[in-house]
């Protein structure tokens, strides 16, 4: 696709993302290297948590919330645990470390490898919001399902948008596949098909 093609078909969650991920460039450029790694980490921890909490945190709460399919409530269980989990690890590093530059000898590199990092968080934050939304509305026709509005919407717009696609064609299959060892083999096949 041409590059003016591209822009063409770029939808506001596009837009979005991309300004998404240019902040957590600019986040990064100044937390430094240390930090990102940490960040990475509680990504890392936050998901394989919710990859292994979405099934009895779901049946759970499928019990409260009789109104959706117990695969709608497992859905959100990953997304509840996996946005608490990150935040409380976000916030103890945040409060618990301070910013240490990794290569002192060289800032600047130490500044713009920072940045990196956290796009690359950036980046596995949005496929880890794919996969969780796929783990139920991968496949599925979103006619006739009893839902919450504005998470349906989400799923939507993530899908229909060029670097969503992007994301979900080449990352999430990525973090499946390096994460398998960890997390359920059902979330890679509601995902993957």
């Amino acid at each position: 696709m041409d590059i003016v093609g591209l822009v063409q078909s770029m939808t506001a969650a596009d837009i979005l993302l991309l300004l998404f991920f240019a902040a957590a460039f600019v986040f990064g450029f100044f937390q430094g290297v240390t930090r990102g790694l940490m960040v990475f980490g509680t990504w890392a921890f936050a998901f394989v948590l919710a990859a292994n909490l979405w099934q009895p945190l779901g049946t759970w709460l499928s019990g409260y919330w009789t109104q959706f399919e117990t695969g709608y409530s497992e859905m959100l269980a990953f997304g509840i645990a996996f946005t608490v989990a990150l935040v409380l690890a976000s916030i103890a590093v945040a409060v618990f470390t301070k910013r240490a530059p990794l290569l002192g000898r060289w800032p600047i590199l130490d500044e713009v490898l920072g940045g990196f990092l956290m796009l690359a968080v950036a980046l596995l934050l949005v496929a880890g919001a794919i996969i969780g939304l796929d783990t139920f509305y991968a496949g599925r026709p979103l006619q006739g399902i009893v839902d919450v509005s504005w998470v349906t919407g989400l799923h939507t717009a993530l899908v229909d948008s060029v670097v969503g696609g992007w994301v979900r064609d080449t990352i999430v299959p990525f973090v499946l596949a390096v994460l398998a060892p960890f997390i359920p083999g059902e979330i890679r096949q509601l995902v993957l098909g």
